[in-house]
């Protein structure tokens, strides 16, 4: 009985030495495999070091941003919020991207287009006193992939993290095209107005009802429209100031939204309309935008349809 007791010590002690072994060596594995990619990488910096980038094309487009504590700001050609999710995205394809193909030492670099690129990026790091330079001809393979080389480098590299789409980008794609900067979790009062009648919904202990306590709002009216003017993007910057309301039908308009919430007020001013999209401007925003009219359609609603009857209850 104690010789059997000794072997299954033994075995036990055998069977976690094994388990060890084999961990360590995954590990160094997964090791040797990050340390392998990390040298693969084109770029020395990691997207989360990048705090500023200029996007140049041939056409002479050049657009400038620089990271701020809540994402972007373009600083040229005007000043303006930036899209947190196009550049966040452009910028880690550029600094995660891994070598497909790489054609050293390449004489003829007309022959990718990168003789005079068609864009060049540079990405200024906080790590690094000298960018990163990712020139990016218009030459392409019968894919959407694209020709592009690292600052004066003569090789020639294809990656399928960089594709030529990066090429169509302008200052609209890089624009942060949200209509409203708030959550629609935060707003407590709306007011809404037109020409024909002011009405406004105040929120209370979670729930909404309309200002003049005449009834508690229908739950799936006020959540469709909440869904509706969070979605609600900018299709158009069809003004860089509000110099010339008059032709956007600003100067007088019929309907007006305003949004009371936590530590931010604001008021949506709508002009004429376009199709299915309509002219507004924003009381935090000199500039005029275009937007889907769709978040009007709270107008039609008449205060007997808006409200719950003790009936709906």
């Amino acid at each position: 009985m104690k010789i059997k007791s000794i072997y299954l010590l033994l075995f036990i002690f055998i069977a976690a030495s094994l388990f060890v072994f084999l961990r360590d060596r995954s590990f160094l594995s997964d090791d040797k495999n990050t340390a392998h990619r990390q040298n693969q990488l084109l770029l020395t910096n990691n997207p989360e070091t990048i705090t500023k980038c200029i996007f140049k094309k041939k056409d002479e487009t050049r657009i400038e941003f620089e990271r701020n504590n809540s994402g972007w700001t373009i600083t040229y050609p005007i000043i303006t919020r930036g899209s947190k999710y196009s550049i966040d995205r452009m910028i880690e394809a550029l600094t995660t991207s891994l070598p497909r193909i790489t054609m050293r030492d390449v004489s003829d670099l007309s022959a990718y287009g990168l003789d005079h690129p068609e864009c060049v990026i540079l990405l200024f790091s906080k790590n690094s006193s000298t960018p990163d330079t990712v020139q990016i001809g218009d030459q392409t393979p019968t894919s959407p992939e694209c020709y592009f080389r690292i600052g004066s480098s003569r090789n020639v590299i294809l990656s399928t993290e960089i594709s030529i789409f990066l090429l169509e980008k302008s200052l609209f794609h890089f624009r942060n095209k949200e209509l409203i900067d708030i959550k629609t979790s935060q707003i407590n009062k709306l007011t809404f107005k037109s020409s024909k009648r002011d009405f406004s919904f105040l929120k209370l202990n979670d729930k909404w009802n309309l200002e003049s306590g005449s009834g508690l709002l229908k739950r799936d009216i006020i959540d469709r429209f909440l869904e509706t003017l969070s979605r609600s993007l900018i299709y158009e910057f069809s003004s860089e100031n509000i110099d010339s309301l008059k032709s956007f039908g600003l100067d007088n308009p019929v309907y007006s939204i305003s949004i009371s919430a936590v530590k931010k007020d604001i008021t949506i001013y709508f002009g004429s309309r376009v199709s299915d999209k309509i002219y507004v401007r924003k009381s935090d925003l000199g500039k005029v935008l275009l937007v889907k009219s769709d978040i009007l359609t709270i107008f039609d609603y008449k205060q007997t349809e808006l409200t719950e009857s003790l009936r709906d209850k």
